[in-house]
């Protein structure tokens, strides 16, 4: 797990997880729209996404992160790390066949809320 701003280092880690298996890879995208969790799931690299996007994230970061002092300062992506997002089950697999295509210039934001947005209906 890191802390990344911008873009996903992609192709790093689609050969980490092809050359060992085990590894499992979390990202946050940029804005804290979602979460990206890579993993090798049926002979290739996957992608899960949760959405942070949310009343639950939100609530959590009223308690623990945010205060007065902080009222101008946007979500900082490095205090998603101190949320309990692994027990969340709500964790959905984001096909895709070419991962390194879908990061390679940015974020895909918005193509993933029209995806969740879907899936949501």
């Amino acid at each position: 797990m890191f802390q990344t701003r911008w873009r996903y280092p992609i192709c790093a880690i689609i050969k980490a997880i092809e050359l060992d298996h085990s590894i499992i890879w979390y990202v946050v995208e940029t804005n804290l729209v979602y979460m990206s969790k890579f993993e090798w799931e049926d002979n290739k690299v996957i992608e899960k996404t949760l959405n942070i996007e949310d009343d639950d994230f939100d609530a959590w970061y009223d308690k623990n992160i945010y205060n007065e002092s902080s009222f101008n300062i946007h979500k900082a992506d490095d205090s998603v790390w101190y949320y309990d997002y692994e027990s969340r089950k709500d964790w959905m697999t984001w096909e895709c066949d070419d991962l390194i295509k879908r990061y390679k210039n940015c974020y895909p934001a918005s193509d993933y809320r029209k995806w969740f947005d879907k899936k949501k209906r």
